[in-house]
């Protein structure tokens, strides 16, 4: 997971964690554990992430 990709994606979208959390159907808490490195999300968390962000979920999986 690209952490900094998933940072960049959420400002970009001037969301919250909480809103995107609800638009993918996953827990605030997850997304909060990965932003700080104590968490990998799951394949899944991560389809459902990119499809609220409106991206491919190889742009939250590469790397710079």
């Amino acid at each position: 997971m690209n952490v900094q990709a998933l940072k960049e994606l959420i400002a970009k979208r001037q969301t919250t964690i909480e809103k995107l959390a609800a638009d993918a159907g996953i827990s605030p808490d997850v997304i909060y554990k990965t932003l700080a490195g104590k968490r990998k999300p799951t394949l899944a968390s991560i389809g459902k992430l990119a499809a609220a962000l409106d991206v491919e979920p190889g742009e939250l999986l590469k790397e710079d």
